[in-house]
């Protein structure tokens, strides 16, 4: 028998992207997320800390050219920032949010390839 664990979907692309980074970061427990891409432009959007464009402008910064990042920005920012590369379809985006705890990206990364792919066709 296949259990499907998504209890919220969407068929439109935006909407989609966004319930997927909402349920990562409600797995991970961080209070906030974006998915961004490489010019710092918001793709998708979870939880409400904190100004989604702020977070998706300094997601491409912090990065640097790594494949993940930590930065603790004095005063800026309530909580530590992490930032990891995503690769989906033929797209270098970042999943940046806030706090200690870890995303799995890896799994976050294939939902959204999933995502996009079926929303190509």
């Amino acid at each position: 028998m296949n259990i499907d664990r998504r209890h919220s979907r969407s068929s439109f692309r935006c909407e989609a992207l966004d319930l997927a980074l909402r349920a990562a970061a409600q797995r991970a427990n961080a209070p906030g997320a974006v998915i961004a891409d490489a010019d710092g432009f918001v793709v998708a959007t979870a939880g409400a800390t904190m100004d989604p464009d702020v977070l998706a402008a300094m997601s491409a910064v912090a990065i640097d050219g790594r494949p993940y990042a930590t930065r603790r920005l004095q005063g800026a920012l309530p909580s530590p920032l992490r930032v990891a590369s995503l690769r989906v379809q033929d797209a270098t985006l970042f999943c940046a949010w806030l706090g200690d705890h870890v995303l799995d990206t890896v799994a976050l990364e294939a939902t959204l390839d999933r995502i996009v792919a079926s929303s190509a066709n």
